[in-house]
């Protein structure tokens, strides 16, 4: 992903964005209807379109499943209950200069 949006997922199920060469759409899936509802959710701003981004996660993996999970990390990072300034971020993960001991 470039930077932090749903949009960043979701465009590689775009079927507008299906070319000849350099298609990112690996799945070649074509819906009109989910076109349209990938456009109407990148047109939203804010917590809708969060919102809206989020429930076509769901519509998309529920009833279309272009795509399978191949990879699901499942670490685990333990830390002392003396740990402070510990921030686990879902993208960029731990900054371990910014964790102190109490």
């Amino acid at each position: 992903m470039d930077y932090f949006d749903p949009y960043d997922f979701i465009f590689l199920l775009d079927g507008t964005t299906i070319r000849p060469a350099n298609n990112v759409n690996f799945s070649y899936f074509n819906s009109s209807a989910y076109n349209r509802k990938v456009a109407a959710a990148s047109a939203l701003v804010g917590q809708a379109r969060y919102r809206a981004f989020g429930n076509l996660d769901i519509d998309l993996a529920r009833n279309a499943a272009p795509l399978a999970t191949f990879i699901s990390d499942n670490s685990r990072l333990l830390f002392s209950s003396r740990t402070r300034n510990f921030f686990a971020h879902p993208v960029y993960e731990v900054d371990l200069a910014a964790v102190a001991v109490q």
